[in-house]
């Protein structure tokens, strides 16, 4: 299932919210979408991370990994079970980091998104 720009990520984060995921929305903004605090574990090549927020048309996540602006990339978010811990669905997701920032020690790192998929469910 394809969730960009569909209007399908309210969905998502109401499963996250469903396994004990925090996903209230953050202030009301000029974006097109709204913004989710949502922190789960973020794996792509090379390193992986921890989600701040998530949108429809974007992810910001916090990483030991450098990134160059416009450097594609694609991850998998892991959403956790509440039952026994273990992942249990994961959405895929493909963009590009449009922002880099360092607090000395990690990176926060701003993707667009050009396509998240959710498993068969």
């Amino acid at each position: 299932m394809n969730l960009h720009r569909s209007g399908v990520w309210p969905i998502a984060c109401m499963i996250g919210n469903a396994m004990g995921q925090d996903t209230a929305p953050l202030r009301v903004e000029r974006r097109g979408t709204l913004r989710y605090v949502v922190a789960v574990p973020i794996d792509f090549e090379g390193g992986s991370g921890t989600t701040q927020d998530v949108s429809e048309q974007g992810i910001r996540f916090l990483s030991h990994q450098r990134f160059k602006p416009l450097q594609p990339i694609t991850f998998t978010l892991g959403f956790r079970n509440l039952t026994d811990g273990e992942r249990t669905m994961r959405v895929r997701g493909s963009g590009h980091v449009v922002r880099l920032e360092s607090d000395g020690v990690r990176f926060v790192v701003a993707v667009a998104v050009n396509a998240y998929s959710l498993p068969s469910l």
